[in-house]
């Protein structure tokens, strides 16, 4: 059964017509549904949806049955099934690592993963530098536990091969600073550092959350990326929150990353994708 549901406050979007999307997918199978939430067959009980985000491609759902509660996301919409492919495989590789919500269930045919709700809501902008201090130290944790491969090279050849080599090139040091620090292999990276990406575990831990974006890097990709989130962020407080990144990761970190040659790698390709950007507008602003 479905019932009527809620809009969490703050997500940003109208309720559309999520309640018809979760009706097609799911008609005839909600009592499965409401037995993999509990692991034992419903009573009659209403099971309740409450909506917390809705996309063309994807629904993030809380599901309520009594007293319990659980997270469903369903990957519906339009590149639906390489998000749900990539959201699975983290869920799966990082389970029992107390880095990610623990997966409940999921079913390749409707395309949804269902895992442990989080009762405590993340504030990043509490404590700034305890956020970045924490964020370094989960970063470093997913990094040994990801799925990984070789990869060989430095960050100057991939900031090419990522469309950033004519700004590079306008950069002083760039290219003696990014061939410097050589490539460590690749992980199955976050690939999403944004704040509402991340939830406070019931134990206190921080859980990273939204995986459909995730793709093969090299190894220390989501640290640029975590620079980058936080520098957006607190830009008055940069320098100490970053610094509290750098404190954080090594902390946690085992392996032949450093810290402070990431930093120097975020913060020159940091300025080559604003170089590539106002190149953009520039030319732009003559067609």
């Amino acid at each position: 059964m479905l019932d009527h549901a809620v809009n969490i406050t703050g997500a940003g979007l109208p309720p559309g017509d999520w309640q018809q999307r979760v009706q097609a997918v799911f008609r005839g199978c909600f009592r499965q549904l409401a037995e993999g939430l509990t692991g034992v067959a419903p009573e009659a009980q209403a099971l309740n949806f409450s909506l917390i985000k809705e996309t063309r491609g994807s629904i993030s759902l809380q599901m309520i049955l009594g007293s319990a509660e659980g997270f469903l996301k369903l990957f519906d919409g339009p590149g639906g099934a390489e998000g749900y492919k990539r959201e699975k495989a983290v869920l799966l590789a990082l389970a029992g690592q107390g880095l990610v919500p623990e997966m409940i269930s999921f079913s390749d045919e409707m395309r949804f993963v269902m895992t442990e709700w989080q009762e405590r809501p993340f504030e990043p902008g509490a404590d700034p530098e305890q956020t970045a201090r924490r964020i370094g130290a989960w970063t470093a944790r997913y990094d040994a536990a990801a799925p990984a491969r070789g990869l060989q090279g430095n960050w100057y050849t991939y900031g090419q091969q990522i469309g950033l080599g004519q700004a590079l090139q306008s950069i002083p040091r760039a290219r003696e600073q990014l061939s410097a620090v050589p490539l460590c292999g690749e992980v199955l990276s976050h690939n999403d550092a944004a704040m509402h990406n991340f939830l406070e575990g019931a134990d206190g831990r921080l859980l990273g959350c939204d995986f459909e974006k995730a793709r093969f890097k090299p190894r220390g990709w989501d640290y640029l990326k975590a620079h980058w989130s936080l520098l957006e962020r607190f830009p008055d407080k940069a320098p100490k929150v970053l610094k509290a990144l750098e404190r954080g990761f090594e902390m946690s970190h085992r392996g032949m990353l450093q810290a402070k040659e990431l930093s120097v790698v975020a913060r020159v390709l940091f300025c080559a994708q604003a170089v590539t950007a106002a190149n953009r507008k520039e030319t732009g602003s003559w067609q």
